[in-house]
């Protein structure tokens, strides 16, 4: 046992050696130049990819010994000492790739105190990074800090980057309607400068729907859908405010025609098939058993699947359906 532990200590302390003397080793060289990985997920829209130009620079052994131990915690899923490693060392070092990697690291499991935080210490590290400005932009929303959010997805707009208007709009309407009503006025001024803007105008129709102002809602939303290169989600948000208006038939058809438009995807689908439900069920059962062929582990479609055709009086189809075992697959969104 004792060889053992000599065998380890002996590694780690070569492996540490081999880094320090590749961080040490001809610091006269020039700048390197890396490529910041993008790093977004679930499908949200990325800034190109830049070149960020970092000087070489030698760390401490503590440093070093700490990023090593935050590598081999990952390779043992022992995410809370890489996190928690990665954040001492970037608040130490003020370094732009382990702050980097400290925040990608505190999204992919969704502690966002500390995602806030690196994504924060990055922004002030390369405040022209794409990819720093949209992360923090995320992390501020989900922080509730959404006039931050807003105050930064402008200079991303100024910029020609990606920004998170809707996403704003979208966690604004869960909250204080004063606050909505400040939002609307802002995106209202901004809009007067960036009339062709997509983003801008569907997150403008998000709150005027809260707000109870649903023709200019939905003319918002319109005039989105126009501009907006992929128009699914603007197209659905006309949906949602002509069914606010209770023109659900047209709301319906509206929908549908997305839906066939767009048979792939999977949470148009669900929505459509949810909207009908009461008014057709019928048509509500085939969106769900097209949407159980297409994702058959999903068990939140197996079982709309199952009480939809409870509600049709298929009791037989429906006990079978409730019966299978849960499969804990994925959810809809």
């Amino acid at each position: 046992m004792k060889k053992r532990q000599t065998h380890i200590h002996i590694l780690t302390l070569a492996l540490i050696t081999a880094i320090l003397a590749s961080g040490c080793a001809n610091t006269s060289k020039p700048p390197t130049s890396v490529a910041i990985p993008p790093g977004f997920e679930n499908g949200e829209q990325q800034p190109s990819p830049r070149l960020v130009t970092v000087p070489d620079r030698a760390f401490s052994a503590d440093t070093l010994y700490a990023l090593l131990v935050a590598e081999m915690a990952i390779d043992r899923k022992r995410y809370d000492i890489a996190l928690g490693n990665y954040v001492q060392q970037a608040l130490s070092t003020n370094d732009l790739l382990i702050t980097a990697r400290a925040t990608h690291i505190a999204r992919s499991l969704n502690a966002h105190q500390s995602a806030l935080e690196m994504s924060q210490l990055w922004l002030d590290l390369d405040p022209e990074s794409p990819e720093a400005r949209y992360l923090t932009s995320i992390e501020l929303i989900q922080a509730n800090l959404l006039f931050e959010a807003f105050a930064l997805s402008e200079k991303m707009l100024r910029d020609g980057d990606p920004t998170n208007f809707e996403n704003i709009a979208i966690e604004a309407e869960k909250g204080d309607i004063h606050a909505v009503q400040e939002l609307s006025d802002r995106y209202a001024e901004l809009l007067k400068i960036h009339k062709q803007d997509a983003g801008l105008w569907l997150g403008q129709s998000i709150l005027l729907q809260k707000l109870g102002h649903l023709t200019p809602a939905l003319k918002a939303a319109q005039t989105a859908t126009k501009l907006d290169e992929d128009p699914v989600r603007s197209a659905f948000q006309e949906t949602r405010v002509l069914h606010k208006m209770g023109k659900v038939d047209e709301a319906g058809a509206r929908l549908a025609a997305l839906v066939k438009a767009h048979p792939n995807n999977v949470s148009l689908r669900a929505r459509y098939a949810r909207l009908v439900w009461n008014t057709s069920p019928k048509m509500a059962r085939k969106q769900f058993q097209i949407l159980h062929e297409q994702q058959p582990s999903n068990d939140e479609i197996l079982y709309s699947l199952a009480l939809v055709e409870k509600d049709l009086g298929e009791m037989d189809a429906a006990m079978k359906r409730f019966e299978q075992p849960p499969r804990r697959g994925t959810r809809l969104r």
